[in-house]
């Protein structure tokens, strides 16, 4: 009896046929030992088949030599390597009978500690093509791989040309390669790229490199608008953020991101740990804080970084390439505050990220400025009828509040509404800081022998009340708070300089040009009802000899009718 077997087995990249003939002859038992045997050997061609159905990964498959890898990157000035890590027979797109290709160290490799379990202990390139083949190629098993691959790499490689961002690797010969970003110096922000290609003949793939920024901001007081500068009284908080983009984590199986921020020494942060950030994914939806964490510098605590867990808020869905990341948190304008026009308040920051997943190296964004300032105004007391007379010895107190009943006593002390005046810390040479967390503070500034005092610390575009709770000796105390705002100045670009320098506006008309402002006192007779004797004795003895008359008067009245 002549028997024919044909079957039909689906390796990754194509079908495998095989055909099988023989004869049965004699008696039926004989017949049955002998299909027995026929069926052992076909068992053995199908395991032998599965086995190079296993080991077969898809590889260029033009002739050798002759494929080409087309790049199309997003920036100009790359460099892209090819390694090849496979070579063996290529029949269609399949490659069989696997060894190593000429770009790695098979030994290093199959030894290599770093490698998946599931890769472990295989003692030949076709054992470990045939695992590899079992995987996903977005498996981190496989981006594990690849970057034990990047530690075995040896000089032998094909480099890409550029053409207007489009890069070209030409003449590869048959094979599995490891294509790596290997520009030397990169554009900043930019990160390199890693492929580990399941690739046809002249393949063109699209350049996995992004650009992660950093901007900083912060939030202007009065306007409420996010920018490059801002101005605060002293113990106002101030408000920060940073934008930080996310990039494509594609190949990594870490990923360093991490926001540094140094307030300088005149801000006192209000960063401690977890609870004193905000993320917001697309300034929208809160990034839980398990996905990040923050550690401040134990000799800086005006320095602090924040470390985003990229890949595992990827991996969940949280967050996906190019969203950008707004982190808000603050500081406080302390008493060391410089003052214009000394210049502003620093705080800067910058990211440092994972710029290539062949290897643990990093790049670092250029750093980032913003600049807060705060103000001060200078008041000289004066002569009201010859002002080069400057005054010593008159007292004020200063607030954001109008028509303060104050009744200062003899020193010009207020005695009542102290919780709404502007606590000071006095310099002893004149000038006046607004107290922060300096616990010895006075609410009165005294006019010193050249008769002007320095109020430090201010914002503009505010209004404050200067109320005079005593007045120099033989003059007239004011009888109503001055209003003062600073007002006028304006920024340039960056915001580290002032391009127009504030003015004062006195009273709501008087404008000075720069910071310093004249307040009169007039001398005079201390006239009754402000002090001194006043009328009143008089009207008292008056009253009572009018009283002492009329009573004279109705007794003599009386004895004349008697």
């Amino acid at each position: 009896l002549n028997l024919n077997y044909s079957f039909f087995i689906q390796c990754p990249e194509n079908w495998v046929h095989i055909k099988m003939q023989g004869a049965a002859r004699g008696r039926k038992k004989k017949g049955a030992f002998s299909m027995k045997k026929a069926m052992k050997k076909l068992m053995a061609a199908l395991l032998a088949v599965a086995m190079v159905c296993a080991m077969a990964i898809p590889a260029f498959a033009a002739g050798t030599g002759s494929n080409t890898l087309t790049i199309n990157g997003k920036t100009a000035g790359h460099t892209y390597e090819a390694y090849q890590v496979f070579t063996g027979d290529l029949k269609g797109s399949v490659l069989s009978n696997i060894v190593w290709g000429d770009g790695v160290d098979g030994d290093g490799i199959l030894n290599d500690t770093g490698l998946p379990s599931s890769l472990r202990g295989l003692s030949s390139a076709a054992a470990l093509a045939a695992e590899l083949a079992k995987l996903s190629p977005s498996s981190d098993e496989v981006n594990t791989f690849a970057e034990v691959v990047s530690k075995h790499l040896t000089a032998i490689k094909y480099t890409s040309t550029e053409s207007n961002t489009t890069y070209t690797i030409n003449n590869l010969p048959d094979g599995y390669y490891f294509i790596k970003d290997a520009t030397v110096s990169m554009p900043a922000g930019a990160t390199y790229s890693r492929y580990m290609l399941n690739i046809v003949t002249n393949l063109a793939i699209n350049a996995k490199d992004t650009t992660v920024t950093l901007d900083k901001q912060i939030k202007h007081n009065e306007t409420g608008v996010w920018g490059v500068v801002g101005d605060n009284q002293i113990g106002d908080t101030v408000d920060f953020r940073t934008i930080t983009t996310v990039p494509d984590t594609t190949g990594y199986t870490s990923y360093t991101y991490e926001i540094h921020d140094t307030m300088s020494s005149e801000l006192t942060s209000n960063v401690k740990d977890n609870t004193d950030i905000t993320i917001k994914v697309n300034d929208t939806t809160v990034l839980d804080s398990t996905y990040y964490n923050v550690t401040v510098d134990p000799t800086n605590s005006n320095k602090f970084t924040v470390k985003v867990k990229i890949i595992d808020a990827v991996k969940a869905g949280v967050l996906h390439a190019n969203d950008n990341l707004f982190t808000y948190y603050t500081g406080v304008l302390n008493e060391t505050a410089k003052v214009y026009p000394d210049g502003p308040q620093q705080n800067e920051a910058h990211l440092v990220y994972s710029n290539n997943p062949n290897d643990v190296g990093t790049g670092e964004t250029p750093k980032k400025t913003v600049y807060d300032w705060t103000f001060k105004v200078d008041v000289t007391k004066v002569d009201g009828n010859d002002k080069t007379q400057r005054l010593e010895g008159a007292v004020f107190v200063l607030s954001e509040k109008s028509g303060l009943d104050l009744e200062p006593g003899k020193d010009g002390t207020p005695t009542k509404n102290q919780t709404s005046l502007i606590k000071l810390v006095d310099n002893h040479d004149g000038t006046y800081t607004v107290a922060d967390t300096t616990t010895t503070t006075t609410y009165t500034m005294t006019t010193p022998a050249g008769g002007q005092i320095s109020i430090k610390g201010l914002d503009d575009e505010k209004e404050y009340y200067l109320y005079e709770t005593k007045a120099p000796g033989g003059y007239n105390a004011l009888t109503a708070p001055v209003k003062i705002k600073i007002t006028d100045n304006t920024y340039d670009s960056i915001g580290n300089q002032i391009v127009t320098q504030p003015n004062v506006v006195f009273n709501g008309s008087n404008a000075y040009s720069g910071v310093g402002f004249e307040v009169e006192n007039n001398r005079g007779t201390t006239l009754p009802g402000t002090g001194g004797i006043g009328t009143t004795i008089f009207y008292v003895v008056g009253g009572g000899l009018m009283v002492a008359a009329a009573i004279l008067l109705i007794t003599k009245k009386r004895m004349e009718n008697r």
